[in-house]
């Protein structure tokens, strides 16, 4: 004889109730993914939903839900976008104004961003290439029949 487990009428409508949510989340996900992408945070957007929901069960839904999976990564686009215009409006605002720690953070921002923008011009990095004789190939001599005393002994002349 099998024993066949069955779910308790509780948990059934505690399953249906959290489907019922995340068909209102998916249905209302292109609202809150422009909400989303004008730099709202996903709790104040759970919060001002006609029902209730935590946002971390939001944000789970919309991150692994087939149908959102490629405008939530369109919405972190737009949002990174929202946030460096935005600090570029703050820097500017605070260069108006005539403050000069607000000057020094305007030129800040300006630089962070042309370097995100543009890393190959502006950004940190650095590279360096090594080539050989008139702009050849780099060779290099070893010389592998040294003991380990002659190899030490060079290390120490600096050969």
């Amino acid at each position: 004889m099998t024993y066949k487990k069955t779910a308790s009428p509780a948990y059934a409508v505690k399953r249906n109730e959290r489907e019922e949510k995340r068909q209102k989340v998916l249905a209302m996900a292109d609202e809150i993914f422009e909400q989303f992408a004008c730099g709202k945070a996903f709790w104040t957007i759970a919060r001002d939903l006609p029902f209730e929901i935590k946002p971390s069960a939001m944000r789970d839904i919309l991150i692994n839900s087939d149908e959102t999976k490629e405008r939530y990564a369109t919405a972190l686009v737009h949002r990174a976008h929202h946030l460096i215009e935005t600090s570029i409006e703050h820097g500017q605002h605070a260069a108006m104004i005539g403050d000069a720690a607000g000057y020094r953070v305007a030129i800040d921002v300006n630089l962070k961003v042309a370097a995100k923008i543009a890393p190959r011009e502006y950004g940190d990095t650095s590279k360096l290439e090594l080539t050989g004789k008139n702009g050849g190939a780099l060779q290099i001599k070893a010389d592998l029949t040294l003991t380990a005393e002659q190899a030490y002994e060079r290390l120490i002349k600096g050969e």
